[in-house]
């Protein structure tokens, strides 16, 4: 069937207010980008230009409509020395604000499972193919916009794609955002409330209609 010109993508995000959006994605592949501490001696992984070495990190492929990368991250806990603020002790994973820890739990439950040096087994991360989840984006503050544009960063709190869970992230986004220094809940509106007027500001007559 014929398809109209500018219909040829689809989209799974849904705007609700305020700046934050959520898209449903699918996982494609993961990827563990992570560095254990528990295993001395290993490759230590690194992403980006500036071989940023992170804790726990996953790279996931998915499908929002269109196919791209994201990265997931955590941190581990240590015991650190009082006085010299340096890391002594391994604990474990970090529990708070630890956006892998709460990815697997969200979608895989009791079989979000690891082995005993604290690493993801391949097991685990293979049950997360295929899989659905919703994701949450806020706008940023001002001072991160990127060229006069509002930029948008990811929660770190994750639900299963099923109904209504993207009206749960929303509203738990809601009681966190208050301690978020980088959201602005006004900036999207607007700007696109500008964009809008801009538009409105130039009318060619019907002579300059090419």
């Amino acid at each position: 069937m014929p398809k109209q010109l500018g219909d040829n993508t689809t989209s799974n995000s849904r705007y609700f207010q305020r700046g934050i959006f959520v898209d449903k994605a699918k996982i494609i592949s993961v990827e563990d980008l992570s560095n254990y501490p528990k295993k001395p001696g290993a490759e230590i992984k690194t992403i980006g230009n500036k071989n940023f070495a992170p804790d726990l990190c996953l790279k996931i492929k998915v499908n929002t409509g269109i196919e791209m990368d994201m990265y997931v991250f955590g941190k581990f806990n240590y015991k650190v020395d009082p006085i010299s603020g340096k890391k002594q002790e391994y604990l474990g994973w970090k529990a708070k604000h630890n956006a892998v820890q709460n990815l697997l739990f969200k979608l895989l439950g009791t079989n979000a499972v690891i082995n005993d040096d604290d690493s993801i087994p391949q097991s685990t991360l293979n049950k997360l193919e295929g899989l659905e989840f919703y994701r949450l984006r806020y706008c940023q503050s001002r001072e991160k916009m990127y060229e006069g544009r509002p930029s948008f960063q990811t929660w770190n709190v994750f639900e299963r794609a099923v109904d209504g869970n993207d009206e749960i992230l929303y509203k738990e986004f809601l009681k966190s955002a208050g301690s978020l220094k980088d959201y602005d809940p006004n900036l999207f509106d607007e700007y696109n409330d500008q964009q809008k007027a801009d538009e409105t500001k130039f009318k060619p007559e019907e002579d300059d209609v090419i």
